[in-house]
């Protein structure tokens, strides 16, 4: 149904209920209702804002994250291994969700990182059963020969997808005279060059873009699940829709909660609440931010968050809002020799260059069509190898105490897996970013025009920390308390260090080194670990991947939702978004959002076949 009303949705039933409109719901959304036979609901907070420039382009981005029009903003609580600063965490609004506003990078995490999702004891999270996925969405499209010679674009055709509805590309073209450098410098380190993907994604790359090489536009979860089936007489998609609690039927105390519907608010009216009926089930694809606010808001959690927002408690279930992980991301600035135009992304600071570059987009030209793309995967004890001995144990230290001080059930498992993964020199653990420009994350004021930069980002990966998200009112509209309590455990900010000082030695080798004047952030005053680890705590940031508030995990363990994502003690609520990731992945997470979408979907069509045998 095209451009739902409120009067198509309110007090009427349909099979499946779906709230939030984002990358795994609008793939849930388009997938079910590949079946003509049940009827399909999404209720979206957001607008619409398809054909809109600041989505489909995709260097518009800069101008959509922070807009409420597109990006709901959240700020977290101020950070005590911060100094008290506080984050914010930029996520999409409208339909699309994040896929919308997001840099467009596509990377697939490694083998490791999806079988230990099964390893947690989720039976059918692996990754031979989730590489099929990444073969279903994807519909990758080959770069030309003349741009695989001068990028170094490397590829292996068959680790892709062909024929899903998410187009991936290479740029048409990078700031090649600072990021073919950047990869031949790694190179020299004996580190590969790779294809990226496969399950196999450790060494340096160009990574692939969610953008349509034809008509060089972002590709995401509107345009590839929605629009084009939006006209299915069996799937209505209502916006400005903001959901507030999971309704459920009456039930003994003995039975498992059955979603009933929802209720919701819509628009600007923020006092008449709506109902709408679910025939079969209501599925949470609200994030990792809003899904506990909304089990929260419907009574599930755990007692005590409830009682301090006066929400009567339906089910006691202590893991939702726990076990948050993010990655963190901060970044190294450089000044560069302006006898050479690299075209960095410095100009766009220049309205009239940055016009330029919007004419030049529909025909594949400009910084438009770029993108952030050069790329290393590493292991960490590529750093510092003589004393990665050290480290480790240092690490496993940190993990001591970490446990000591939380009776958190089954984090143990976890953090050892993350031990294995840190110690393995095979497997990748961090990610080193090259950025035409100057970084986003500076002491520094705005960049004095004319001048040339590149920036490095490095990442912590597989966060040691836990935070936790908890409803802080029972006023759906006050976004939830978010505590990634960073560097809580010391060995994400022990990571960051040693990828700073590695990023230091790899700007003084040619072909990079003569590029480059000076470093301006940390800056040649900070010199020690702990002058590198103030730098840090000044500028980190979110690198908006967040996951685990509702993990997916044995109910023992503090599990919200079981291997089929049923929210544990309902019959038919479940959750398909980032919140049930247990454990946090490597790399940039929208293909992770896809994945869950889509089995989401083939585990709800496969029940619903047998429930009608």
């Amino acid at each position: 149904m095209v451009d739902a009303v409120l009067s198509d949705v309110v007090n009427k039933a349909f099979d499946y209920v779906i709230v939030g409109g984002g990358t795994a719901g609008l793939t849930l959304a388009g997938t079910l209702s590949e079946d003509a036979s049940i009827s399909v609901l999404v209720l979206e907070a957001g607008e619409s804002n398809l054909d809109d420039p600041k989505v489909l382009i995709l260097g518009q981005n800069a101008y959509a994250i922070g807009d409420p029009k597109y990006d709901w903003n959240y700020p977290t609580i101020p950070q005590h291994h911060l100094d008290g600063r506080c984050l914010f965490w930029n996520r999409g609004k409208g339909l699309g969700g994040s896929s919308a506003i997001n840099f467009s990078n596509w990377t697939i995490p490694p083998a490791e990182d999806f079988d230990a999702f099964e390893k947690l004891g989720n039976p059918g999270w692996n990754w031979n059963d989730l590489e099929k996925y990444v073969h279903r969405i994807e519909k990758f499209q080959k770069p030309t020969q003349d741009q695989i010679e001068k990028e170094l674009y490397t590829f292996n055709t068959d680790t892709r997808g062909h024929t899903g509805a998410i187009k991936t590309t290479f740029p048409v073209s990078t700031s090649s005279s600072l990021e073919i450098p950047y990869l031949q410098v790694m190179n020299s380190l004996d580190i590969p060059f790779t294809d990226g993907y496969g399950g196999k994604p450790c060494g340096v790359f160009h990574t692939t873009l969610t953008m349509d090489n034809e008509t060089h536009a972002r590709s995401y979860a509107a345009n590839a699940y929605y629009t084009p089936n939006r006209t299915r007489s069996n799937l209505t998609v209502l916006t400005r829709a903001h959901v507030a609690k999971v309704i459920f039927a009456d039930n003994t105390a003995s039975e498992d909660l059955v979603a009933a519907g929802v209720e919701f608010l819509f628009g600007n009216n923020t006092s008449t609440r709506h109902v709408v009926h679910a025939k079969r089930e209501v599925i949470l694809c609200t994030g990792t931010v809003i899904s506990p606010q909304i089990l929260e808001l419907s009574g599930i959690g755990r007692s005590e968050v409830l009682e301090a927002i006066s929400i009567e408690t339906k089910i006691e279930l202590p893991g939702v809002g726990e076990n948050l992980q993010d990655h963190q991301v901060t970044n190294l600035n450089y000044e560069l020799d302006n006898q050479v135009d690299h075209e960095t992304w410095d100009r766009m600071a220049d309205p009239v260059f940055a016009a330029e570059q919007l004419k030049l987009q529909p025909n594949g030209e400009g910084m438009h069509c770029r993108g952030i793309v050069s790329m290393a995967f590493l292991p960490f004890s590529k750093f510092n190898p003589e004393e990665s001995d050290a480290f480790f144990t240092q690490a496993e230290t940190n993990v001591k105490k970490q446990l000591a001080s939380s009776a958190y059930p089954g984090l143990a498992g976890q953090l050892e897996l993350q031990l294995q993964v840190l110690r393995n020199p095979e497997v990748a653990d961090t990610e080193i970013l090259c950025f035409p420009g100057r970084g986003f994350y500076t002491l520094l004021g705005p960049p004095e025009p004319g001048k040339q930069h590149l920036c490095v980002f490095v990442f912590v990966q597989h966060p040691f920390s836990r935070g936790s998200i908890h409803c802080k009112t029972n006023d759906p509209f006050q976004s939830p308390d978010i505590d990634p309590n960073v560097f809580s455990n010391d060995t994400d900010l022990g990571i960051l260090v040693e990828q700073i000082k590695f990023v230091r030695k790899l700007v003084e080798i040619d072909p990079l080194k003569s590029l480059i004047i000076r470093e301006i952030e940390p800056g040649p005053e900070r010199e020690s670990n702990e002058d590198i680890r103030e730098f840090i705590k000044l500028t980190l940031a979110t690198a908006y991947h967040a996951c685990g508030s509702c993990s997916m995990l044995p109910r023992e363990k503090n599990g919200v939702v079981d291997p089929t994502l049923k929210v544990y003690g309902t019959r038919n609520l479940r959750i398909a978004d980032l919140s049930i990731i247990p454990l946090q992945p490597l790399g940039h997470t929208q293909s992770i959002a896809y994945i869950v979408g889509m089995k989401a979907a083939d585990i709800i069509l496969v029940e619903k076949k047998k429930s009608e045998a």
